[in-house]
């Protein structure tokens, strides 16, 4: 019989609390690019590990003063995540998200073994991204494609330890703007989120309200309707809105002018697409590609 015993453990301003039983849980962790320089200290948000872990029934962990965003995928078995009072029962293919707001959370092992992989994020501008990502106040995501979850994963492993600490740090806020889209999609219509998935794969281009109607077999009048209902706006503007997001993204990444994006996306010149990005972001593509 495994023996069970108490632990303690500081990291940063984060406590932890709890028991291990064991050798579990056993954490196969690997550190993020440049996190243990200077550099840590310039990035607004960085990958500071990325691994999995396996635990066993009767292993607990109450954390306290957190300072990490926690991306913890269920890979088998069952967790009981509790935070602010809420406690989730997470299987296979959910996500909880532990989050750097100085309250406290706790995680238990409710099967026989369970098995997850994470993505421990840090980052002087920590709060304020996950804060005006609005994802402060979500702690259970479910992807109605876990495959495609895994892929991200796979991606922020491949970054650890010797990937490009600014191209990692770029590939963190796209982590989790992602996460932003999915707590998005929670108590949206099927046809809502068909409609999405249409746009989100057709940014390179001006959107062809007849062929949108089409795929979603409905008439103009209820596209509208329906774009109005769940999302507060029009379907024009909402790709419109996600252009732009996506625009954002690759300027940040520092690897295409202006110019080019602007040819991605399939914007009939530079000029206008400069015209549609300050509209909707406050500010010039230029500006954001120089920063």
């Amino acid at each position: 019989m495994l023996r069970r015993r108490k632990m303690h453990l500081t990291v940063g301003t984060s406590e932890l609390d709890g028991f291990d039983v064991g050798k579990y849980p056993l954490h196969h962790f690997v550190p993020g690019p440049g996190c243990g320089g200077e550099l840590r200290n310039r990035l607004p948000v960085y990958i500071r590990s990325a691994g999995r872990d396996e635990w066993v029934k009767g292993c607990f962990r109450h954390r306290r003063n957190s300072d990490i965003f926690a991306v913890e995928f269920v890979v088998s078995g069952e967790f009981a995540f509790t935070r602010h009072g809420r406690r989730h029962l997470i299987g296979p293919g959910g996500i909880f998200l532990g989050h750097p707001d100085g309250g406290e959370s706790c995680m238990e092992v409710t099967s026989d073994y369970a098995e997850k992989r994470t993505v421990i994020i840090r980052g002087a501008a920590l709060e304020g991204v996950t804060g005006a990502l609005n994802l402060d106040e979500v702690d259970l995501l479910r992807p109605a494609a876990p495959e495609e979850f895994n892929r991200w994963l796979d991606r922020a492993d491949a970054f650890c330890p010797n990937g490009d600490p600014h191209e990692a740090s770029a590939f963190t806020y796209e982590f989790l703007l992602y996460l932003s889209k999915l707590a998005g999609r929670a108590g949206l219509s099927a046809e809502i989120q068909q409609a999405q998935d249409y746009l989100r794969a057709r940014l390179d281009r001006p959107l062809r309200l007849e062929e949108l109607c089409r795929a979603l077999a409905l008439s103009p009048a209820s596209v509208y309707r329906l774009f109005a209902r769940e999302l507060g706006t029009t379907p024009i503007e909402y790709h419109a809105k996600l252009r732009t997001e996506r625009a954002a993204e690759i300027l940040a990444s520092g690897s295409h002018s202006v110019k080019e994006v602007a040819a991605m996306l399939g914007y009939s010149s530079p000029q206008y697409f400069a015209t549609e990005f300050r509209k909707r972001r406050g500010f010039s593509p230029s500006c954001r590609h120089s920063d």
